[in-house]
């Protein structure tokens, strides 16, 4: 492997949440340097982005309800699996 592109080491997986869309866990890594830490992930399915663009040139977005914002956001139109 290339120097400066070792991977870190993976000591130990916790899965915090399952649910229906995603899952959470945190995982403890050792990295190249030898230093250990936690590192939150959330594991998704994937989705799909298409990007509407009319016969003008103008982007189409929609205005969408967040709640972990607290607010609406304005988004691009997405399909997930």
């Amino acid at each position: 492997m290339a120097l400066g592109r070792e991977l870190p080491q993976l000591l130990k997986q916790r899965l915090l949440y399952k649910g229906r869309k995603f899952n959470f866990e945190v995982n403890r890594l050792r990295l190249p340097n030898k230093a250990e830490g936690d590192w939150e992930c959330v594991r998704h399915p994937g989705g799909a982005l298409a990007i509407p663009v009319t016969q003008y040139g103008k982007l189409i977005l929609l205005r969408q309800y967040r709640f972990a914002v607290g607010g609406r956001l304005l988004e691009f139109p997405v399909q997930v699996r």
